[in-house]
């Protein structure tokens, strides 16, 4: 929705430039400036640091982070769209740009309620499909009884462990004595003689 109003809106203005944010503020997609572009049938750059313009070529070359410290010169012709990425530290404009920019005339762009396009509704939601589970093939060498039982254990690999049964009293000595043979605890105080 974001896209298609600010494409018919650089539309109507008849613009050379759109600089759009990093991410917007409700879904930090990242996706409203490349959208634009596309609606747009514009270049897209993202995440530019510095901007220069060359009025005679129309060419605007741009410094563009590439992750990782890895910084790209970019030229570009207009009309263009870029995504800005100037940092998490808050810039104010000084007083004089201040009233630089109060001195000019906003222009409206001439959009109808004909123009934007109805809001998108979600009619369904679909979990993304399970990752199949690796079959192991049963070792061909088994009698089919054995490699029937490596089909149901789910691998070929063996099993470790010792299953605990009989009293809860057995039970604890035999969760002790598994803590005790793998040093988990120490097996007690030793004699002195």
């Amino acid at each position: 929705m974001k896209a298609n109003l600010i494409s018919q809106a650089a539309k109507s203005l008849e613009a050379d430039l759109v600089l759009c944010g990093k991410e917007s503020l409700d879904r930090a997609s990242g996706q409203v400036g490349a959208l634009v572009a596309g609606q747009l049938d514009w270049p897209f750059v993202s995440a530019i640091t510095d901007l220069s313009f060359d009025k005679e070529t129309r060419l605007v070359s741009v410094l563009r982070s590439a992750g990782r410290g890895v910084r790209e010169m970019i030229e570009c012709p207009l009309p263009a769209v870029f995504s800005v990425e100037l940092g998490a530290e808050l810039r104010l404009p000084t007083i004089e740009k201040r009233k630089l920019a109060d001195a000019c005339d906003i222009r409206t762009p001439d959009i109808t309620p004909e123009t934007i396009p109805g809001k998108i509704i979600c009619q369904d939601i679909f979990q993304p499909k399970p990752r199949p589970r690796l079959i192991q093939t049963p070792d061909s060498s088994l009698n089919a009884f054995d490699r029937i039982l490596q089909l149901l254990a789910g691998s070929r690999i063996e099993k470790k462990g010792e299953l605990l049964t009989g009293s809860t009293t057995s039970q604890v000595e035999g969760i002790i004595r598994f803590l005790k043979n793998n040093e988990f605890i120490e097996s007690g105080q030793k004699n002195s003689e």
